[in-house]
């Protein structure tokens, strides 16, 4: 049994090994940064790219955000892309410890730190939940319940999660927090709420000044969120709605030519989201994790 298990093991790390070193850069909305020398840089974007942007706001007392607080703030949104290595068909070759291992190497590829403040522990980094990304949860497990393998996976789909919200012309597993499913809407208000208590602690600490502990699980709390948000228009059919009310009626709503709704007194298509399989994880990851490898693409 001992050695079969290591065979599983050893089977798993070496698939591992060959998708990051083997495949082309990955030219999807993912995790990590486009390198500033890639000739990509400014067409495409990844997860990183985008929270970035927080150095052209302000932080705390009108100081400027640093690359260490941006960087603080990212280490959140990253572990959401790689929780979704912790998933059913993982875990039916290796333990959940291993995985960790695993990416917790990765992060240190990605950050270049092994400090506290980037350690990678089964809590952060959690497992894969469908409302963290906004995906449809529709044929989740192939309809078995995955809480056998990690109870922290979710449990049987409920059809009535994937039905749209006559109020909001949104799936229910999206905002309809009025049942007793699992909603990104919910996801978002516990990680705001999170972040805004650790915030608080750390601003509100003796001499005005918290525990550094509290600012980094603070900026790790705004880090998921902001995942949850840019995840809003890369996985759902948003941005073709939105040009549809612009007036590009070509423009295909990725939901049936017969799926129109009555909303607010208006024929419009649904608001939806695709489901999550092992090439979205493969995609979401891949393009960051083969630069660590290769030299970037510049131009002679």
């Amino acid at each position: 049994m001992a050695s079969s298990g290591l065979g599983r093991g050893s089977i798993f790390l070496a698939l591992c090994l060959l998708l990051v070193l083997l495949p082309g850069r990955a030219a999807a909305f993912g995790a990590g940064n486009i390198p500033s020398i890639a000739q990509v840089e400014g067409h495409n974007w990844r997860h990183g790219d985008i929270e970035d942007m927080l150095k052209t706001i302000a932080f705390l007392h009108g100081k400027k955000w640093t690359s260490m607080l941006v960087s603080r703030v990212y280490f959140g949104n990253w572990l959401r892309d790689y929780s979704q290595a912790v998933d059913v068909g993982s875990l039916k070759g290796v333990n959940a410890p291993t995985i960790r291992i695993l990416v917790w190497v990765l992060s240190f590829m990605a950050f270049g730190y092994a400090t506290e403040e980037f350690e990678v522990t089964e809590e952060r980094l959690g497992v894969y939940r469908p409302e963290e990304h906004i995906d449809n949860p529709l044929g989740y497990a192939d309809g078995m319940d995955a809480r056998k393998f990690d109870p922290r996976l979710r449990g049987p789909v409920d059809p009535i999660e994937t039905r749209i919200d006559p109020r909001t012309g949104m799936k229910n597993y999206i905002a309809n927090e009025s049942g007793g499913w699992a909603t990104s809407a919910g996801y978002l208000r516990f990680s705001f709420a999170r972040s805004i208590h650790f915030g608080r602690v750390y601003t509100s600490g003796s001499r005005g000044s918290g525990k550094e502990a509290d600012l980094c699980e603070a900026l790790r709390c705004l880090g998921q969120a902001l995942h949850c948000m840019e995840d809003f228009s890369a996985h759902s059919n948003y941005c073709e709605l939105a040009l549809r009310e612009l007036g590009y009626h070509d423009v295909y709503p990725h939901c049936g030519a017969a799926t129109e709704i009555n909303l607010n007194g208006r024929r419009v298509f649904p608001l939806v989201t695709g489901t999550f399989g092992a090439v979205d994880f493969l995609h979401s990851v891949l393009g960051e994790a083969t630069d660590h490898f290769t030299q970037s693409e510049v131009d002679e």
